[in-house]
């Protein structure tokens, strides 16, 4: 059933709040304000009371797949009781709870519902944060003007509110690039090219304005992995589409954004977004590309239930020193990383969970559009993030199967 204007804006303001106060937001997850940090650690207890009371005062609610939720959240608890390292209770239950709470909200929300006000939420957050980035580049005075947050690990930015500007990167102009309220670029791709393949591919219709809107915030985001995931899934879309002069479009609309950046004094940056890949110096390059095999290794000598958190933090930089002589503190692969440091069971639903989703999506490319999200997945690490389970879950529910028989895998610019 369509949601009403009403309904659709108040669930889109409430999908703000959940993505402010998720891990991956600067406002509250990883602000060093006590009182973000308190808002972030009790925010995920108070969303489990309040889906479990909705759970069972609702009616209708019918309960779907157990087996995926409880497994995860059974092998992450034996894991922290036999796990070797100092692995600490608090953190674990705040997994779990993140967990928990993925599953009840896809058991209480239809994909169509959550991933429509999923992709109104951040197509709101791409206007407001590239307004911001405009005004950035335009008159960086009045940003200046803005107040200072600081994160925990020490970097102050301005404070746009649903934007966030790095102090350092604007003042010296040597890396400039929008997070919108996420920690860093690289997570704010992510939410923006799974919000783009949702729109893309999954809603009926779209137009210019909003795929140029999506572009050039995952553009101005300037990130590696964010740019090569939007360039493949124009490639889904140009084999999915049957849109007339669809090359001619997408052709103009990337051309547009590279000259944009060639014209400005951000090109060499740009540029290296696109070519670090090739530099084995490149810290970023070898983590993301050592991740995979430093995980693997941790995986195969603790191969059931994996390594454990304490054991991970350890093990991880001191593989990746010895191979490539570079100091990699932070394990930033989703996927391996729940390998290595669960086991293969949470790895295996995992990804299995994402696969099927990505057919409630777009059926016919299913393995094209996983290969997308594990591309992104590759370079951050979305364990404590409930919006990663929802997205894997959401393959295992009741809605998502009955919604894949009425897919909507043809793409209409006829609105335009």
């Amino acid at each position: 059933m369509t949601m009403s204007k009403r309904e659709t804006f108040f669930s889109t303001i409430i999908m703000l709040l959940f993505l402010i106060c998720s891990s991956e937001s600067l406002l509250v997850g990883t602000n060093s304000s006590q009182i973000a940090w308190t808002i972030y650690t009790k925010a995920h207890y108070v969303i489990l009371c309040l889906l479990l009371a909705r759970l069972m005062l609702v009616k209708g609610v019918k309960i779907g797949k157990l087996y995926p939720v409880v497994l995860v959240v059974l092998i992450v608890f034996i894991n922290f009781i036999f796990a070797e390292g100092n692995n600490v209770l608090s953190t674990y239950l705040h997994i779990c709870t993140v967990i928990v709470n993925a599953w009840l909200i896809v058991q209480q929300f239809s994909f169509e519902k959550f991933a429509t006000v999923f992709e109104k939420a951040m197509f709101v957050m791409a206007v407001y944060s590239l307004i911001v980035y405009a005004v950035a580049l335009i008159a960086p005075q009045i940003i200046r003007s803005l107040p200072v947050i600081e994160n925990i690990a020490g970097n102050k930015y301005y404070c746009a509110g649903l934007a966030n500007i790095s102090k350092n990167g604007l003042n010296s102009g040597t890396l400039f690039r929008s997070a919108g309220i996420f920690r860093e670029p690289g997570m704010y791709q992510i939410f923006l090219n799974i919000s783009f393949c949702i729109y893309l591919f999954y809603q009926k219709g779209a137009s210019i304005f909003k795929i140029a809107i999506y572009i050039l915030a995952v553009f101005s985001t300037i990130s590696t992995t964010g740019i090569a995931a939007m360039l493949l899934i124009f490639v889904i879309f140009t084999i999915t589409s049957k849109v007339r002069r669809k090359w001619l479009i997408v052709f103009f609309l990337l051309a547009a954004v590279a000259l944009l950046y060639a014209l400005t004094s951000r090109y060499d940056i740009f540029l290296n977004a696109i070519t670090k890949i090739e530099n084995e110096d490149d810290m970023s390059t070898v983590a993301r590309l050592y991740s995979i095999v430093a995980n693997i290794k941790i995986w195969l000598s603790h191969p059931i239930l994996g390594s454990g958190m304490d054991t991970n933090s350890r093990l991880f930089p001191r593989l990746i020193i010895s191979a490539t002589g570079v100091d990699v503190a932070d394990n930033t692969n989703t996927y391996m990383y729940i390998l290595s440091c669960f086991g293969i069971v949470p790895f295996l639903i995992f990804i299995a969970g994402l696969y099927r989703t990505s057919k409630t999506i777009i059926n016919k490319h299913a393995i094209l559009l996983l290969v997308v999200f594990l591309m992104m997945l590759a370079g951050e690490n979305l364990l404590y993030s409930s919006f990663a389970w929802i997205f894997a879950f959401y393959g295992y529910a009741r809605s998502a199967v009955a919604e894949e028989s009425k897919q909507k895998s043809v793409i209409s610019l006829e609105r335009v």
